[in-house]
């Protein structure tokens, strides 16, 4: 996404116009020992520029449009990949809960079993041998 938008101000600024400004400054003499000690050999430029394109039948709003376009499919890209991890989330964290309520089953089952053994064993223990 940090690239689509990147994108985008590129475009824009691709419609505006473009501005150069350059200088430069030195000193020029005939002898070395005249450099920078003699007045008047100092020197400098300043030269400015401005570019603006004229007729380009539209091409850099469309370049701006399809940015903006591509923006937003990233956009959108990014949200969904979002959601299908809060799904894969909800899905694992429902699962969990399944089989929590999975092995409270099992160990009912394992007690009352238990609660069964215990009442046979009771119940063998106590009655009279038939031999």
């Amino acid at each position: 996404m940090h690239a689509a938008s990147a994108q985008i101000g590129v475009a824009v600024a691709a419609r505006l116009p473009q501005f150069t400004l350059t200088g430069n400054a030195g000193t020029t003499a005939n002898q070395i020992s005249q450099l920078f000690i003699t007045p008047g050999t100092a020197f400098w430029t300043l030269a400015g520029n401005v570019a603006q394109t004229v007729f380009d039948a539209g091409t850099l709003l469309h370049k701006e449009r399809a940015a903006v376009a591509a923006f937003d499919q990233a956009a959108a890209m990014y949200r969904g990949t979002v959601i299908t991890a809060f799904q894969n989330v909800a899905d694992t964290l429902h699962a969990l809960q399944s089989d929590a309520e999975t092995v409270k089953a099992a160990y009912a089952a394992e007690r009352a079993a238990f609660k069964s053994l215990e009442i046979v064993a009771a119940s063998c223990s106590s009655a009279p041998s038939a031999i």
